[in-house]
């Protein structure tokens, strides 16, 4: 969740036979934030078009797992809300 919405992200989780990784990934694009691969490519040929231009970035967090999916999503969604209440996101809005 970020700016009170909720985001729709890419979540990919990595396994071997010692370690498990979750991994979150969303797109920016002019403070629009998709997983849809095709909608930010056309939102960044809009921006581009426009006077403004495109700004656009991956944003990707992830956390190594142990024993619950569950306990790694939840710090990945706390890492957000903290994201989200810090000065580094200025560019999100």
């Amino acid at each position: 969740m970020l700016n009170n919405n909720k985001v729709p992200v890419t979540e990919t989780v990595l396994k071997n036979n010692h370690q498990s990784k979750i991994i979150w990934s969303v797109h920016y694009v002019n403070g629009h934030l998709t997983n849809n691969q095709e909608f930010m490519q056309v939102l960044e040929k809009l921006y581009t078009l426009s006077k403004h231009g495109a700004e656009t970035g991956t944003i990707t967090v992830s956390t190594d797992i142990t024993a619950e999916l569950g306990a790694g999503r939840t710090l990945l969604k706390d890492f957000m809300l903290d994201l989200e209440n810090t000065k580094t996101t200025v560019w999100l809005r």
